[in-house]
């Protein structure tokens, strides 16, 4: 497969960079340059510029140019970040994030260089966490905790919970952080125990709390099995993404309007995801940043 005699338009000193699935991935030194100038320029990214920079210098971030090929291949994975010429994901193997940047693009432009660092920082999220794990749960503990709090309090119709019930919750999901989604589908069953076991009143519970439990462990088998169909279904799962969406309104008084969400039922650090879009200047998310 000839790679290069796809780009939509072919730049100069072309350099192949890694290869994801079979398809060879390809950059240069002026649209890294470019990548990281943008990120000066960001009002959202500028206060992490220099990480950033760094990150591209050590190749755990990569910018590339965008094939036509690529672009079908990865938008039909459903995974990852999108925003109009840019496509970026965090590659679990290689423990890298790719941006993928169409040539003929204007994402450069002073109007988009928001979009381009707000997309980019979402998916660093999964590359700390993947690469420096127990610093990156240590800085998130505290903004974890309050989430899943809120987001079981509210969603279970509890009055209180235990004051070690999200601790605990979170003690069981972060491996799948590491593992990937598809490590949670066989362990459905143990999903619900730990919801069950830790957030559960001594008081009478509501009439539908065994169905809302359900429909949570529903939540994370189908997504995890299939995120493409997940989300071309999640009308069905409104209850569990009103939850979520609403968990971040309770815990950092904004509103996520960049996501579905429904991947923090299994990934710690897709809270961080969101927090970065939300509040990319949150001093908790600059401290992440500082991990690499």
């Amino acid at each position: 497969m000839n790679q290069i005699n796809e780009l939509f338009s072919l730049p100069v000193n072309l350099k192949e960079v890694m290869t994801v699935d079979g398809f060879k991935l390809f950059s240069s030194d002026n649209l890294k340059e470019n990548f990281i100038l943008a990120f000066n320029k960001s009002s959202k990214g500028k206060m992490v510029a220099e990480d950033v920079e760094k990150m591209v210098n050590d190749e755990l971030i990569i910018p590339c140019y965008l094939t036509k090929n690529l672009w079908a291949f990865f938008k039909s994975k459903a995974f990852g970040s999108e925003y109009k010429d840019v496509l970026a994901f965090y590659h679990i193997d290689s423990k890298k994030v790719v941006i993928l940047i169409d040539n003929n693009s204007t994402v450069f432009g002073t109007s988009n260089n928001n979009e381009l660092a707000s997309t980019t920082m979402h998916e660093c999220m999964h590359l700390i966490a993947g690469r420096a794990f127990p610093k990156f749960l240590s800085t998130m503990k505290n903004t974890l905790e309050i989430y899943y709090s809120n987001f079981f309090r509210k969603y279970l119709s509890l009055k209180s919970i235990d004051e070690n019930a999200a601790n605990n919750y979170i003690t069981f999901i972060k491996q799948f952080d590491l593992a990937g989604p598809d490590a949670i589908s066989s362990k459905i069953n143990l999903f619900t125990q730990v919801i069950v076991s830790n957030f559960t009143e001594s008081t009478l519970l509501p009439k539908d709390y065994t169905s809302r439990v359900i429909k949570l462990a529903v939540t994370v088998k189908v997504s995890s099995a299939n995120m493409p169909t997940f989300l071309q279904k999640a009308q069905n799962f409104s209850m569990v993404v009103t939850g979520l969406n609403q968990a971040y309104l309770d815990s950092f008084g904004d509103r996520n309007t960049y996501t579905t969400p429904f991947q923090e039922l299994f990934s710690v650090s897709e809270v961080a995801c969101v927090l970065t879009e939300m509040q990319p200047n949150n001093p908790t998310i600059r401290k992440l940043f500082k991990l690499l």
